[in-house]
């Protein structure tokens, strides 16, 4: 019944029953279903597997909202509201997880948790210079068919915001096969950690406990992954105090990450630095060396079209392939 129906609180404490609006997903060669102990989540349904950096998403906000906190930290989730409401996407928007509406619990879902569940930063540093929102206001939005992707700490995909086109981008991290659920990471990079740290953040951030590949591991492979998980962590926490050693220390991420099968790209400012180090000892060719990696890792995540591709193929002599030609299929969800 969830499904078909949702209940959701007005911010003036009316609930209302409304039916859920369906997402046609049949020509991107995915579907909406049902999966166990998950909710909703997207499945491929093409026969022919999505390649290796092919573009599987380029989707517009269902809603693109600007929040601007008080001084004493309060949001306006009645404008919001009424942004959802003037534009008569009610029936898309409540159909979306509430993390604080459990399936049968009886809470009707409202705007600020579905936002809280759903929403995703309109990032592009290199493009817009907005995502760090120096000016107090905090850019994101939700999506008819991005926000319905689970999360897991090993993604087979990878989501961002293209601020050159207006839009977010999902790209595929490995071949994903008919079938396969997409899955993204909720949280990553500099912030992440051990299972233990990955577990209480998304239970604290989005009310579930991950039982992904990674948070599943036992034994002799749980214990492999704990250390590179820790390095990781350890090593972006040193990167921003521009240590002497800093070069390597990028260098020791780069391979952790790519041994513990995490997206690359989340180690973009360390080769940022680490070409920005070498260029100032004189050392062009070992620069343009950690530039052509970040290039082909920003080309398999976020497309040739992305500011930071462009940024970091720029900084390289040449960018080394991707084992091939990526496709880069642009097909859209209108909301």
């Amino acid at each position: 019944m969830d499904d078909i129906l949702t209940l959701s609180r007005r911010a003036d404490g009316r609930t209302l029953w409304q039916l859920c609006d369906m997402v046609e997903t049949s020509h991107l060669g995915l579907e909406i279903r049902p999966l166990p102990g998950k909710g909703l989540g997207v499945i491929v349904t093409r026969s022919a597997s999505f390649a290796r950096g092919e573009r599987i998403l380029c989707e517009e906000p269902l809603i693109a909202w600007c929040s601007s906190p008080d001084p004493s930290g309060t949001v306006d989730w009645k404008s919001l509201e009424s942004q959802v409401e003037a534009k008569n996407l009610a029936h898309a928007f409540y159909s979306l997880c509430d993390k604080f509406s459990d399936s049968g619990n009886g809470v009707a879902k409202t705007a600020r948790g579905i936002w809280n569940s759903n929403s995703f930063p309109m990032e592009d540093v290199m493009a817009d210079g907005l995502a760090a929102a120096t000016d107090g206001v905090h850019r994101s939005a939700v999506y008819r068919l991005c926000s319905r992707i689970n999360h897991s700490c090993r993604p087979n995909c990878f989501a961002a915001w293209n601020a050159l086109l207006g839009r977010q981008t999902l790209h595929a991290l490995r071949e994903i096969g008919q079938g396969e659920e997409l899955t993204v990471a909720y949280v990553g990079g500099a912030e992440a950690g051990v299972r233990a740290r990955r577990r209480q953040m998304l239970a604290e951030r989005y009310h579930f406990g991950c039982a992904c590949e990674a948070c599943s591991l036992t034994g002799d492979a749980l214990a492999l992954s704990e250390r590179r998980q820790s390095r990781i962590h350890d090593i972006h926490a040193r990167l921003p105090s521009a240590p002497a050693e800093l070069v390597q220390l990028v260098d020791e991420l780069v391979a952790l990450s790519r041994q513990e099968g995490i997206p690359l790209i989340w180690a973009k400012a360390g080769l940022i630095f680490a070409v920005v180090r070498l260029k100032q000892a004189g050392d062009d060719a070992a620069a343009a060396e950690r530039a052509a990696i970040g290039a082909a890792c920003a080309r398999l995540t976020l497309g040739e079209d992305s500011s930071v591709y462009r940024k970091l193929a720029g900084l390289a002599t040449t960018a080394p392939p991707l084992g091939g030609a990526v496709p880069n299929r642009t097909v859209g969800v209108q909301p």
